[in-house]
């Protein structure tokens, strides 16, 4: 629980400090035009949507985040195949950052969280560390 619970604090860390470079890096841009238009706007959310996408990508290929390797963690799914990229995609971004969060909820009272069932995924510790812990 302890490990879940600072995955999600790193992965939350690692999301807000990408999206503020991605809000300065829009800052930036703005500077180059006089007024502010849709295009403009439009390119300042990829920017700040892009980031966290690309520096958590490495990680969702092997199915997991920064958080979770931090922790010794990995994402399967219920019957302990590998997940794909997807789906990690859907699951941490698209219910985690979307939702802001409030899908986590249901772990602190040891129950699955809302992002677990609707991708029939779940953490686990990763083999080879689980086997040295024992």
């Amino acid at each position: 629980m302890i490990r879940r619970i600072l995955a999600n604090i790193i992965d939350l860390i690692v999301y807000i400090t990408s999206a503020a470079l991605g809000i300065y890096g829009a800052a930036q841009l703005n500077r180059y035009f006089d007024e502010t238009f849709t295009l403009l706007i439009l390119s300042q959310v990829c920017i700040i949507i892009v980031i966290p996408v690309l520096l958590q990508a490495p990680f969702w290929m092997i199915g997991s985040t920064i958080g979770k390797t931090f922790t010794f963690q990995v994402v399967v799914h219920e019957d302990g195949e590998k997940v794909d990229f997807f789906l990690m995609l859907v699951r941490e971004f698209l219910l985690k950052i979307v939702s802001c969060y409030f899908v986590i909820f249901p772990m602190l009272f040891g129950q699955k969280g809302v992002h677990e069932v609707v991708t029939n995924t779940k953490t686990i510790i990763k083999p080879k560390i689980r086997r040295q812990i024992k």
